[in-house]
C-alpha cells in the first residue's frame, strides 16, 4: 500500500520548455524517415550557465532564463514538454510527448526538423545551406541542454531521504521521504534504490508540503505499524538496508537523483 511514511525529504520537479521559431525561406528540401531504436535525442549531460532564472510561482512547471541575446523557456506537464531557445540568428524548439521527441530549428539559411516519432527517426530540411544549418543545430542543441540543467537545478524541490538503521533481524527497517518544499510533489514513477542496487518504483504516491512517506522493506502483514493519518506508508518494497552500512538514493522519472542518505 502506498500511503504514509516518515523520513527525509524528497521532492521533485520536472521542467519543460516552450519555443517559437522564425520561418526559413529557401527552395532546397530534404526529408527522410527510417526505423530507429527508442533512444532519445535529448542529452541531459551539461554544465550550468551563470544566468538569472525566472520561475512562475503560479505555474511551477514553467520557467525561463534570459540573458544578452538569448531566451530559454521550458514548460512541462505530465505528458508533454516544450523547450525553446531563441537567439538573434536562430530559434530551436523541442517538443516531447508520449510518442515523439521532435526538434525544429529555423534560421535564415533553412529549417531543419529532427527527432523520433512513433519509433521512427524523422529528418527533414528545407533551405539553401543544409550543412550550415546542421552545424547550428548541433551547437544550439548542446546549449539547450545546458540551460535545461540550469533550470532543473534552480527548480528542484526541497527533498530529503533518511534510512532507519536496523539490525539484520529487525523487520522494522524503512526509509523516510520528507517533502520540505512549498508544493505538492508527485512521486509516481520515482524509484528508491539501495547499494546493491535493488530498487522499488512508486506507482501512486504524492506528498503534500511537509508530509512524510514511510517506505518499509517488509509487507504490512509482517509489521505492527501504528499509522499516522497525516503521513503516507508504502509496504513490501523488498529493498533492504544492510546492517553494516548502506546507501539510499531517490530518483525521479528521468533518472535524476534528488535525495540520498547513507550510513
Amino acid at each position: 500500500m502506498e500511503g504514509d511514511r516518515t523520513g527525509p525529504l524528497l521532492t521533485a520537479f520536472v521542467l519543460t520548455a516552450l519555443i517559437a521559431f522564425p520561418a526559413a525561406s529557401q527552395n532546397i528540401s530534404y526529408g527522410g524517415v527510417s526505423e530507429v531504436d527508442e533512444s532519445s535525442p535529448v542529452v541531459d549531460d551539461s554544465t550550468n550557465l551563470e544566468t538569472d532564472v525566472s520561475i512562475d510561482s503560479d505555474l511551477s512547471s514553467e520557467a525561463s532564463i534570459e540573458e544578452a541575446g538569448v531566451l530559454y523557456t521550458v514548460e512541462e506537464s505530465h505528458t508533454t514538454r516544450v523547450e525553446k531557445l531563441s537567439m538573434s540568428s536562430a530559434d530551436l524548439l523541442l517538443e516531447i510527448d508520449n510518442s515523439s521527441r521532435i526538434y525544429t530549428l529555423e534560421t535564415a539559411y533553412g529549417t531543419l526538423v529532427r527527432g523520433i516519432e512513433n519509433g521512427l527517426r524523422v529528418s527533414d530540411f528545407e533551405g539553401a545551406n543544409r550543412s550550415r544549418v546542421v552545424s547550428t543545430f548541433e551547437s544550439m542543441r548542446k546549449e539547450m541542454e545546458d540551460y535545461r540543467m540550469r533550470v532543473r537545478d534552480e527548480m528542484a524541490p526541497e527533498i530529503d531521504v533518511s534510512i532507519t538503521r536496523s539490525k539484520a533481524s529487525d523487520d522494522d527497517e524503512r526509509v523516510v521521504i520528507d517533502n520540505e518544499d512549498s508544493k505538492t510533489v508527485d512521486l509516481s514513477g520515482w524509484t528508491i534504490e539501495n547499494s546493491d542496487p535493488d530498487e522499488h518504483e512508486f506507482s501512486d504516491l504524492s506528498l503534500d508540503p511537509g508530509q512524510q512517506a514511510f517506505i518499509y522493506t517488509a509487507g504490512e502483514s509482517e509489521l505492527n505499524v501504528s499509522e499516522d493519518e497525516d503521513d503516507k506508508y508504502v509496504y513490501g518494497t523488498g529493498v533492504d538496508w544492510d546492517g553494516t552500512g548502506d546507501k539510499a538514493e531517490l530518483f525521479n522519472q528521468e533518472g535524476s537523483e534528488l535525495a540520498t542518505d547513507s550510513y
